[in-house]
């Protein structure tokens, strides 16, 4: 089985949120992530492109201002971990390894 890349959603925001990634000029809808749900979510390969820097976008449904991360250095086989927080900005990236948890 080949290394993929994922990005684990964990969303304490006040509204359901939907989450992009950015990888250059290119944006691709990840998915809908409902107030105190988690979604793992596979990050399409094209989207690495070999740069391995992608951003997230953080767009809460009904209003607000949107959230896009700064750049995000990931390999095959990492798994992105946003955590949206009420007040965007103070919102959390980590990167863990997917062969030592999930």
């Amino acid at each position: 089985m080949e290394p993929s890349t994922r990005v684990r959603v964990e969303n304490h925001h006040w509204s359901d949120v939907t989450v992009y990634v950015l990888a250059g000029p290119a944006k691709r809808r990840l998915g809908l992530v409902v107030t105190t749900d988690v979604k793992v979510f596979e990050l399409p390969e094209s989207m690495l492109n070999g740069q391995g820097s992608v951003r997230l976008l953080v767009d809460p449904i009904g209003g607000g201002r949107r959230h896009i991360t700064r750049p995000i250095l990931v390999n095959e086989g990492e798994q992105i971990e946003l955590e949206v927080q009420n007040h965007l900005p103070i919102s959390t990236v980590m990167i863990s390894d997917l062969g030592g948890h999930l």
